[in-house]
């Protein structure tokens, strides 16, 4: 999905380097969001999907959005388009862009 912010279009992007950041910031693991979220039907604060949606907005130019904007924004989104789909945006990018994160670990 993308969004327009300061008449530039984003869209989430999360690798490891950049989720190393996001969860020094919100305090919770991108694994813990996920799972939580998808699988035990636990819903993260609105501080943590915040800073997740926030930190994950990347441009076409592979340039992250300046923080302090980018969070006025998620705030923004959280107003007007709900919780649910923000956070369930930022969970499917998480799952499309970092399923390393989400193996069990055999080599069956």
């Amino acid at each position: 999905m993308a969004y327009l912010l300061d008449d530039q279009e984003y869209h989430l992007h999360y690798n490891l380097g950049r989720l190393e950041k996001i969860e020094q910031a919100a305090g919770m693991t991108a694994v813990t969001l996920a799972v939580d979220a998808s699988v035990n039907g636990k819903y993260p604060p609105i501080s943590v999907v915040k800073h997740y949606f926030a930190m994950g907005l990347l441009n076409q130019n592979g340039v992250y959005a300046p923080l302090k904007k980018a969070l006025e924004f998620a705030e923004k989104q959280i107003q007007e388009s709900g919780y649910l789909p923000v956070m369930m945006d930022v969970v499917n990018t998480l799952s499309e862009d970092c399923g390393f994160l989400f193996q069990n670990g055999s080599s069956d």
